[in-house]
């Protein structure tokens, strides 16, 4: 569905990196040359775990694993219809959309396979509709509405018909809805049903639930002069009560009840072909050169999104376009209800269109299991919107959609933050599960590739295609194809909200003839919000050569200094994120800073923190000394259970890696741990949490 047109602090600045004047460790003496180091001083070990409090704080530590427990919070796809007493197979709708008054009525007959043995009743929903009689396999049978469900009995009096597991059952309702207050909607030129998320129980009786999808046949009896249009391929149209005919429609592919939809009016009807996939668009008369143009590239779109995410699923395509309606579009299989104003003879709702089409992917073909996860239609559906500009008008048009896109999600965020995996209620189709689920889908394709990242789109919906989905199926699916683990980039897009706020400095010094060391400090600020780890890209602009690229990987920190090395006498310039690959605010506090910073002759930092993988450390000095530097790791306690290094002297950098391991070869178990670096008399010292 598309809407109506529409740091924490340190207590220490870290130095920035400075000139590596000469590369490379000595050679570590061995361990039975080694002496044990002292234990920290008793005053060390409370500054530092005081200063680590704030891991505990941010609930990084809580038991059990972060990822583990989102997971249980979302239902598997496969459970979805199993948690149900019985599974609907087929839904027969009989209905007469009243073009003279707010009136829809008919009988509701629904095929359905038992599967708890223990059922005694049939349960569908109904809000407000008028039940006349209720029916088990064609025997009439008493019931009872209670708190918004109609109760069927399974048995009564001398008929029970058999009811294990597996077993089928027919279910007749004869039904009225007059008026209903919404799903269905009559107007002087249209009347039609509109049913996201759970509005069709008001218009029709049904299990309303989108994990339990159906096969469809609507047999619909509108006026002689008007036309009736609805899901699947349009199999008779046959004379039924004298001035009206009967419209049988019939969807073969399972459909959710929120995109079962009837439209009858005056339209005028035209049919266009992409291959031979029949597309039937339906306007008011008047509107029919207006809408040759605007529709024009329906066939290109469709071709575009089959070659990135796999065919078109179903047997047809259409639009209708009615007035007044109160969204721009609603993505109902097969048949897109779109609004009338959307016909305007100038394409100037072209993404609209494409949005709305995308959804026959994203939400029709494969749907969501509940609406938690709502952003794998709307956001999946919005990011088609740049596919289709990017495809079609190019690279540049892709850029500057997908940069309004995050610009508009930034806008919203400013006035609510909430996460895209079950937003607030009052949030369900608010602006960031739209633009901010398709920065989204742009950032992960930056992360994965275009290779990986389609392979993934692809196979999310061959896995899932007719049926339902979570996040986490979508996760296992670009996981599968990438060969990558993402649990890390979903936790903190999808399942926290925010994003990061990134002030960073940079700086170059001589590495050698003709090249540079650029060293990049990059400071998390963001409140309200996680650590991110994201790849970050720089441009680096060097005088007469031409500009080169680097990607690092900047992780969950609140502040990590990197640095490479890039060909070239001098860098005049660096970019951060030139090709807008994140959701991000940022801020530049200085270029090129100084060095060093006087009074602080050593520099320490580790990362990533917590963690469960190797420590990366980083000594930085205030220039090169020609004594080595020294790296002990201490736990708790204070007692020392690792040493690395010595260097060998004359260095004023060096970067080594802590394996979690004691001195005796064991991985040390997961608590708080203090590194110390040392020179000389000077020394750092930083804490580090280390995690299963």
């Amino acid at each position: 569905m598309r809407n109506a047109p529409r740091p924490h602090c340190v207590k220490r600045a870290l130095l920035v990196l400075l000139l590596v004047l000469a590369a490379g460790a000595g050679s570590r003496p061995s361990r039975a040359d080694r002496s044990v180091p002292p234990d920290l001083p008793a005053a060390d070990v409370t500054r530092l775990t005081e200063g680590a409090r704030l891991l505990f704080d941010e609930g990084k530590l809580v038991p059990g694993d972060r990822s583990e427990r989102l997971a249980r919070a979302v239902p598997a796809a496969a459970q979805a219809e199993s948690l149900h007493s019985y599974d609907a197979i087929h839904y027969r709708l009989d209905v007469t959309p009243s073009r003279t008054s707010n009136l829809i009525s008919g009988t509701m007959t629904l095929d359905l396979n038992v599967v708890d043995p223990g059922i005694t009743q049939i349960d569908l929903f109904d809000e407000g509709l008028n039940i006349l009689a209720t029916r088990v396999n064609g025997v009439a049978r008493t019931f009872s509405v209670v708190s918004g469900k109609l109760l069927i009995p399974v048995c009564q009096g001398g008929d029970c018909p058999s009811h294990g597991s597996g077993d089928p059952l027919q279910v007749a309702v004869d039904y009225t809805a007059s008026p209903p207050t919404i799903g269905f909607y009559y107007y002087p030129r249209n009347s039609y049903t509109m049913a996201e998320p759970y509005d069709g129980r008001y218009w029709w009786p049904s299990y309303d639930l989108p994990s339990d999808k159906a096969t469809l046949d609507v047999y619909a009896t509108s006026p002689d002069s008007n036309v009736c249009v609805s899901n699947g391929l349009l199999l008779s149209v046959t004379p039924g009560a004298p001035g009206t005919t009967v419209y049988h429609w019939q969807e073969t592919h399972p459909i959710a009840t929120y995109l079962v939809a009837v439209t009858v009016g005056n339209f005028w009807q035209w049919t266009q072909m992409a291959g031979s996939l029949p597309i039937l668009h339906n306007v008011f008369p008047e509107d029919s050169t207006k809408a040759k143009f605007d529709f024009a590239n329906v066939p290109s779109m469709i071709s575009v999104y089959s070659n990135r995410w796999g065919p078109y699923a179903f047997d047809k395509y259409g639009q209708v376009a009615v007035t007044p309606f109160s969204f721009g579009g609603m993505e109902h299989q097969t048949m897109t209800t779109i609004n009338r104003s959307w016909v305007r003879g100038d394409r100037g709702q072209e993404t609209g269109v494409a949005h709305e089409l995308a959804h026959q992917w994203w939400g029709d073909m494969v749907t969501l299991v509940d609406f938690r996860d709502v952003w794998l239609n709307e956001g999946f559906a919005s990011y088609g919107e740049c596919e289709w500009r990017e495809d079609f008008y190019g690279a540049a048009a892709y850029a500057s959609y997908v940069q309004s896109q995050m610009t508009s999600a930034l806008n919203s965020d400013n006035n609510l933050r909430y996460a895209l995996y079950d937003p607030p209620s009052a949030n369900l189709f608010g602006n960031t599960i739209y633009m901010k689920g398709s920065v989204v889908l742009h950032m992960l394709r930056r992360v994965l590739g275009d290779a990986a990242f389609f392979a993934g789109m692809q196979l999310y919906g061959q896995r899932y295609q007719y049926g339902n989905a979570t996040t986490r199926d979508f996760q296992h699916a670009m996981e599968d194809a990438s060969g990558q683990p993402l649990d890390w980039y979903f936790d903190e897009w999808v399942f926290d909200k925010g994003l990061p706020t990134y002030n960073w400095t940079w700086q170059s010094a001589p590495a050698g003839p003709d090249r540079r060391t650029v060293a990049v400090t990059i400071r998390q600020n963001q409140a309200n919000a996680p650590f991110f780890r994201m790849p970050v890209e720089f441009r680096v602009q060097r005088g007469a050569l031409p500009d080169t690229f680097v990607t690092v990987t900047n992780q969950a920190l609140p502040i990590e200094t990197v640095a490479f090395d890039v060909e070239g006498a001098s860098v005049t310039n660096v970019v951060f994120d030139p090709r807008n690959s994140i959701y991000k605010r940022i801020s530049q506090s200085a270029v090129d800073v100084p060095e060093p910073v006087p009074g602080t002759p050593i520099a320490l930092t580790v990362g990533p923190n917590p963690s469960r993988s190797p420590v990366q450390v980083s000594v930085r000095l205030a220039a090169a000394t020609n004594l080595p530097i020294e790296v002990t790791i201490y736990d708790a306690a204070g007692r020392a259970v690792q040493e690395l290094g010595p260097s060998r002297a004359g260095l004023a950098a060096l970067r080594l890696e802590w394996d979690l391991r004691d001195r005796d070869g064991r991985r040390v178990a997961p608590g708080l741990y203090f590194v110390q670096a040392r020179a000389g008399t000077s020394h750092d010292e930083q804490s580090v949490v280390v995690t299963r």
